[in-house]
């Protein structure tokens, strides 16, 4: 099919699937992993640990900015997307993109002496890090997914919801979303 396409030389007909919802698994897993790798490599006295722990801030380092451009142009094809959400998911999520570059450096000055763990205060403001990139993933999967306004779960549909909505389902009444929907939050 996609060599059809490019045979009948219709671009408007073949478009690329949003790649910020893919790329942004790289950064949501390595950060965290590398985080947990740095702790306990200190506190195990592992130099196995530490090393996995620089190699994985690298390459989510390396993957962020791809996923940040990926975002905003994603961003620019749904339009109407200035609700408080997204203007706090995007901006957040560039201004980390920035920060892993500094605490890669940080990170890297660590990993070139061999013998030696991150320090506490490394691991503190990797820490912080962290929870600001947890902040970042609540507000993209929200946005994406939909929150129950009572509870940080995502919401669930009755069978009858799903017949009536262009929402999925995956047969168990968690709803996905195949754009992000704030319109319906307002």
């Amino acid at each position: 099919m996609f060599l059809a396409i490019l045979a009948q030389g219709d671009a408007t007909a073949w478009r690329l699937p949003p790649l910020h919802p893919i790329l942004v698994n790289f950064t949501a897993a390595l950060v965290p992993a590398s985080f947990i790798s740095d702790v306990l490599g200190r506190l195990l006295r592992k130099q196995s640990l530490t090393s996995a722990g620089w190699w994985m801030l690298l390459y989510a380092t390396i993957i962020t900015p791809f996923t940040a451009l990926a975002g905003w142009l994603w961003l620019r094809q749904m339009g109407g997307m200035d609700v408080s959400e997204m203007v706090i998911h995007k901006w957040l999520g560039t201004a980390l993109a920035f920060v892993f570059v500094g605490l890669v450096f940080w990170r890297w000055r660590i990993h070139r002496r061999a013998e030696r763990a991150p320090s506490w205060t490394y691991l503190i403001c990797a820490a912080l890090v962290v929870a600001a990139l947890t902040v970042q993933g609540h507000l993209g999967g929200s946005m994406s997914f939909g929150t129950d306004t009572d509870s940080l779960m995502p919401r669930h549909t009755s069978p009858a919801d799903n017949e009536s909505s262009d929402h999925a389902s995956d047969g168990h009444g968690l709803q996905w979303h195949d754009h992000i929907d704030l319109k319906d939050k307002r």
